[in-house]
């Protein structure tokens, strides 16, 4: 009688840690409710680690219902990067200093009604990935037109 010997290959178990010099992404709306036509900012602020890092980048492209605003208000502290009438706000390549932090702020538009989820937004630097950022934006119908 022979010995059967059977051997099992599992893929090993992966996980993503969050190093202390990964920096760290938040982004909000300006108002939590807005109606069809109208506009508020979004704000991306991204913090260095306290060794500094470099190659720092993300790309937000906004969910259906929302476009970068004509004019975009776009201001940054770092080189943030929107194009009015758009679908996404990006920043590329920058260096921060230790504990540094970067804003980016430009107006979205509204074109539909509903809730907005944006993100999840994924921070990536040289020295490695940061943490994804999500913000949602209620859209309610544009009131009537007076007669």
């Amino acid at each position: 009688m022979g010995v059967l010997i059977a051997f099992l290959f599992a893929s090993p178990a992966s996980a993503q840690l969050r190093g202390q010099n990964d920096p760290t992404l938040a982004k909000s709306f300006g108002a939590g409710t807005i109606s069809v036509g109208s506009s508020t900012t979004l704000t991306f602020v991204v913090t260095a680690a306290n060794l500094g890092n470099s190659g720092v980048n993300f790309t937000d492209t906004l969910p259906d219902g929302l476009v970068v605003a004509t004019p975009s208000g776009l201001t940054n502290t770092c080189g943030g990067n929107a194009t009015a009438g758009g679908n996404s706000i990006s920043l590329a390549n920058v260096s921060l200093t230790s504990n540094q932090t970067c804003t980016v702020v430009v107006n979205v538009t509204a074109t539909s009604a509903g809730t907005k989820h944006n993100g999840p937004v994924k921070l990536f630097s040289d020295q490695g990935p940061g943490n994804a950022a999500n913000a949602n934006l209620n859209v309610i119908a544009a009131p009537p037109s007076p007669p």
